[in-house]
């Protein structure tokens, strides 16, 4: 099982990750993307140079963790030079044939 997740760091210019993932980690990272999906504000996850009206995550989710953040930023966020502001997509993504290399 897979993880995709793409963001936006520059009106409408993407960055994605694929990240392979266990059920675990996905129980793990859930409440934060519950959280994000949630999110009201323009920015979801104002995670680098931010407006001056602009909160960081830690700031827009009281209801997480720290430790919850860091560890969704660190491992599964995609990042561009600046940071990035909008989560726009997360998939599961499950391989069921690999056409060619491995996996």
């Amino acid at each position: 099982m897979y993880i995709l997740i793409k963001a936006d760091y520059n009106d409408a210019d993407y960055v994605y990750t694929i990240r392979k993932t266990t059920p675990e980690e996905l129980e793990k990272i859930l409440p934060v993307i519950t959280a994000i999906k949630n999110c009201k504000d323009r920015h979801n996850w104002p995670n680098g140079e931010r407006d001056s009206d602009e909160q960081a995550p830690t700031e827009l989710y009281p209801e997480l963790t720290e430790d919850q953040i860091d560890y969704f930023d660190n491992v599964f966020v995609p990042c561009s030079e600046n940071g990035i502001h909008t989560i726009k997509e997360i998939k599961i993504i499950s391989i069921e044939k690999v056409l060619y290399g491995e996996v």
